[in-house]
């Protein structure tokens, strides 16, 4: 008798694990991400994500964006937050869904106008920059 209510009350908890499972979001979720996003975006996101999915374990690591697409095209990491600036495209792969967060002004630093210095009037961005 005490095999018999031992099993049902494991057969019990695994009903209940399963049920929770159904309803509660838990797992790994591995992220590469280059150094100025990590500064910038993960901060909030992972705030956001203990509040929201407090069962959820996220696992960052800092790559550098060629090596990152590829390694998450290798399910080395299930989410890459990579840049891309005009004429310097990362890789792409077919396999891998890609969603722009956001967009950031290039600017250009030049030195103050003076002797010999002159001032840059205009700067012509290459239609292949243009994305």
């Amino acid at each position: 008798m005490a095999h018999t209510a031992q099993l049902l009350e494991t057969l019990e908890q695994a009903e209940a694990d399963l049920a929770a499972s159904l309803t509660t979001v838990t797992g790994t979720v591995r992220i590469a991400v280059f150094q100025s996003a990590a500064l910038a975006l993960m901060p909030d996101a992972l705030t956001r994500m203990a509040s929201s999915y407090p069962e959820v374990r996220i696992e960052m690591t800092q790559r550098e964006p060629e090596t990152a697409l590829h390694e998450t095209w290798a399910r080395d990491f299930d989410l890459v937050i990579a840049e891309q600036y005009p004429g310097h495209a990362a890789p792409r792969y077919a396999e891998l869904d890609r969603l722009r967060l956001t967009s950031d002004a290039i600017r250009l630093a030049v030195p103050p106008r003076g002797p010999g210095r002159p001032a840059i009037t205009s700067f012509r961005i290459p239609p292949s920059w243009r994305g």
